[in-house]
C-alpha cells in the first residue's frame, strides 16, 4: 500500500474511509503505522 495518499489526508475531513484503518473517523499516524504494518506483512504472504 502506498503510504503517501494516507499521509496526505492527515487532519482533513476529506479522507478515504478505507484509509481509516483503526476506525476513529480521522487519518492519523496510527493509520499510517497500521498500513505500513499491513504492507510489510503482505510481503511475507
Amino acid at each position: 500500500m502506498d503510504l503517501i495518499p494516507i499521509a496526505s489526508e492527515w487532519s482533513t475531513t476529506d479522507f478515504n474511509p478505507d484509509h481509516d484503518l483503526n476506525g476513529d473517523n480521522q487519518i492519523t499516524v496510527a493509520d499510517v503505522m497500521l498500513a505500513a504494518g499491513n504492507w510489510e506483512a503482505s510481503c511475507w504472504d
